[in-house]
């Protein structure tokens, strides 16, 4: 069996993702302490408690989500013995970040500093939106959001293409790819025109930052989002991660690149089941499971060991 573990990003937070696994786990209770300690707020009170706007907020949501993803993988990880079934790690935008902590290539506590720093650096680009569009060739979108000053950004499956730009841009193209064909188009609730030209400035601040970091080699290759190619040099992941804040999410190569290298397991890690209902349609015949909350976790484990 060849193992592709695969990490959900930014938008699937929500309040009391991850509780089961602090209550039952000393282990996990341990990573949210310490992340209590380098944000330096009650991390564990917000995502327990809420409230919502707050954990939607950027600078926090980041942080949150990565958390969790990766205090669930880390559990799982020890129960089944997985490190030995796995060829590659991938990651949705935030997610690339849990996948390149679970390869080793940064320890978890520098990880919860970096993601809260590109967080903030996000946070504070203004003025910009997302808009997921459904049921249209990505072709097709390309050229009619050319038109507008909106970029095509993550590539998630065959029948969803999200789009970024400024929010009056976005106003103008969603009748637009409705008149043409499109099923839906669903604003994002999100602060800024991620990974698109928009966030060129933040970029370049969280290039600068980024280069005092140490990354190591990777332990099992990243399937990285911008070039949806496999990386093991730790400065070569660094790159991809400096360009990733600004370029679009190659979704859809990356399952594609697993696929054809020998992946026909996908285990996703993180607050809720998102990914895995992307890959189903990426990737019809594989198996795909997602972890995140207790069922879903013995039900995996299960299947794995089994």
């Amino acid at each position: 069996m060849r193992i592709a573990c695969v990490f959900t990003g930014q938008g699937a937070q929500k309040i009391g993702m991850g509780r089961e696994f602090y209550e039952k786990y000393g282990e996990a209770k341990g990573f949210f302490s310490k992340a209590s300690d380098i944000v330096g707020y009650d991390i564990s009170k917000l995502i327990f408690e809420g409230p919502e706007e707050e954990l939607n907020k950027t600078s926090i949501t980041q942080p949150a989500v990565f958390l969790v993803s990766y205090t669930i993988y880390e559990i799982f990880k020890k129960e089944v013995e997985l490190e030995s079934l796995i060829s590659f790690f991938a990651g949705h935008s935030l997610g690339e970040y849990t996948a390149v902590t679970a390869a080793g290539v940064l320890d978890f506590e520098k990880t919860i500093e970096v993601v809260k720093k590109r967080g903030e650096l996000m946070e504070g680009v203004s003025g910009g939106g997302m808009s997921a569009v459904i049921g249209m060739d990505k072709e097709k979108i390309i050229d009619i959001c050319s038109k507008y000053n909106v970029e095509a950004v993550n590539f998630n499956s065959p029948k969803q293409v999200v789009i970024a730009g400024r929010v009056e841009d976005l106003d103008r193209v969603e009748p637009e790819l409705k008149n043409n064909g499109a099923k839906r188009v669903i604003r994002l609730k999100v602060s800024g025109a991620f990974h698109s030209l928009y966030m060129k400035e933040v970029q370049k601040e969280f290039s600068d930052y980024l280069d005092g970091i140490d990354f190591k080699d990777a332990k099992i290759p990243v399937v990285t989002n911008c070039d949806a190619k496999p990386h093991s040099v730790g400065n070569e992941i660094k790159d991809a991660l400096k360009k990733q804040i600004a370029s679009p999410v190659l979704w859809v190569d990356s399952m594609n690149f697993m696929v054809e290298n020998g992946i026909g397991t996908f285990i996703e890690f993180g607050p809720a089941r998102v990914l895995s209902n992307l890959i189903v349609q990426i990737v019809p015949g594989a198996k795909v499971y997602s972890v995140y909350d207790l069922n879903s976790f013995e039900e995996v484990k299960d299947a794995i060991k089994g």
